[in-house]
This record gives structure tokens, sequence and C-alpha cells, in this order.
């Protein structure tokens, strides 16, 4: 399978128009990911190519602004995941996914049922290739940490 590689620009111009705010994209400095934000993207005979996760303030962020949800109503501090905004990220996830799409020659979409356990998933990050990573600044709201990563080819 080719390396993936996304575009920055893409990625912020599809996450502006989905959210309707301004994103801000910055140098990564901390790939602290949680488990609750990760999501597969398989191919259409289910094999797990990709992946889509974020820090809770991403997740949390992303899925208030979309959802139209007052930043005083998000703990920005949070270390338990909020199941509300965790739903709504799933749709930012789902949308992000559009740009891994356009970057491999197969098509890719979220895992539907999620069926990939975290441990499978922990492994794309620890053997993977990050193939973007960066601090987003959603205006408003606040920032945080996302990243995709391609599977090694087997």
């Amino acid at each position: 399978m080719p390396q993936l590689v996304l575009e920055e620009e893409n990625t912020q111009q599809l996450l502006q128009k989905l959210i309707g705010k301004d994103i801000h994209l910055t140098e990564l400095v901390s790939k602290e990911i949680h488990p609750s934000t990760l999501r597969g993207l398989v191919t259409d005979e289910n094999e797990l190519v990709a992946l889509i996760g974020s820090d809770l303030p991403f997740a949390h962020f992303s899925g208030a602004a979309l959802a139209m949800v007052p930043l005083d109503a998000v703990d920005a501090d949070a270390t338990s995941p909020d199941e509300d905004l965790l739903e709504v990220y799933g749709e930012v996830a789902n949308v992000l996914s559009r740009v891994v799409n356009e970057a491999l020659p197969e098509r890719v979409r979220i895992d539907p049922g999620l069926d990939h356990p975290v441990e499978e998933l922990a492994q794309v990050i620890k053997q993977g290739e990050l193939a973007f990573g960066c601090a987003v600044n959603i205006d408003g709201y606040g920032a945080g940490v996302l990243a995709v990563w391609h599977r090694p080819v087997s």
C-alpha cells in the first residue's frame, strides 16, 4: 500500500467548513491520544488501514463546536470522555476520513461497528507511520491534538 500523505491545508479547510469556525493548525507537540477517540479506517473488506485519533480537548471542542454547544458548557480540563461530545466527534472523524480517502488509491471508511479492539488500534499507533499530526485550535473553543496513522504494510 502506498504511503499515506495528508495535506495540512486540505484538512484545515475541511474542518473549517464542517465546524463553521476558524481553525488554526500548528506543529504537533504532544501525541497524547485518548483511546476513546480512536476511529479505525477500513477498506470494503474490513481491513484496518489507518486510524484517526485525538486528545480529549480536540474531541470535546470539535464536538461542541459542531453541535453549537457554548464553550462554558464544556469542561476544558476533562479527564474523562463526555459521551455526548464524543458522539458528535465521531461525525468529525467521519468527515475527516474523506481526506484520508482522497490520499489513498482504495476506498476507506470509518469502521461502522468500531469492531477493532483498542489494543489493535493502539498497535497502529506504535507500529504505524504518523501520516498527519498537528495541534488544532478551534476559534472560540480551544486547542487539542489531532492525528492520523497509516498501518504498516505487512
